[in-house]
């Protein structure tokens, strides 16, 4: 069977595809403008005001470039009210990936309380207890070491915090698999021979100190009895 179709029609048909085509490139066109819109709106509604938006926003970024030297640039130029603002919110960027386990978190986390940012009472912070203290261990443990190293000539504290960073993600593992309970000073110098006496005894204080914690808001948590905040 043989179909001819009129030009007329055939024209009316091409005519109609057309004008679909640039409906639907319309529709593309509008629902990208909507997008944008939202991308600049949404913002300022959910962090109320049009600089807590533009220093969240800032700070997401940087955070998720792993960018420490530009966050810690933006938290000493952003008003601890505009901080504590983006601190608040649980569900931005900033707080999500600081909570990541990176060795760059404990330089964000410690900009922010050099900035006057209480991370006990931040909303932000609240439901990542666990991850928030055992961080902050690592945090205390670069201050004591920095402060108190006994060997100056062979342990700088530069070469302290270095140590610290580069082995957080074992010293966390010491605390999350209960290694830590029971371990001794000597057993920690076994596995890092490199370790001073005086550092080993006070890592090893550190961590049993973050496991105690974890427990007790893990306890906590599985009466429902007591509320827990950070």
């Amino acid at each position: 069977v043989i179909q001819i179709t009129h030009p007329q029609v055939q024209s009316a048909s091409s005519g109609r595809s057309k004008i679909a085509q640039v409906q639907a490139m319309t529709s593309s066109r509008r629902r990208v403008a909507l997008l944008c819109c939202l991308w600049q709106v949404l913002p300022k509604i959910v962090f109320g005001s049009d600089a807590i938006a533009e220093s969240c926003a800032a700070m997401s970024d940087a955070t998720f470039r792993k960018d420490v030297q530009r966050f810690k640039a933006l938290v000493r130029e952003t008003d601890v009210e505009i901080l504590n603002a983006v601190c608040d919110d649980s569900h931005t960027a900033v707080t999500r990936v600081i909570d990541a386990s990176h060795s760059d978190t404990m330089e964000m986390l410690q900009v922010l309380v050099e900035a006057g940012v209480d991370l006990d009472v931040r909303n932000g912070f609240k439901d990542t207890a666990l991850s928030l203290a055992r961080t902050q261990v690592m945090q205390d443990a670069v201050d004591f070491l920095q402060k108190h190293t006994a060997r100056q000539d062979a342990w700088e504290a530069d070469y302290m915090s270095w140590w610290i960073s580069a082995h957080s993600g074992m010293l966390r593992w010491y605390v999350t698999s209960g290694t830590i309970v029971g371990l001794e000073a000597a057993e920690l110098q076994s596995a890092f021979p490199e370790l001073p006496e005086a550092e080993a005894s006070q890592i090893v204080a550190l961590l049993q100190k973050a496991y105690d914690y974890d427990e007790g808001v893990r306890k906590q948590a599985e009466t429902g009895d007591i509320e827990v905040e950070v």
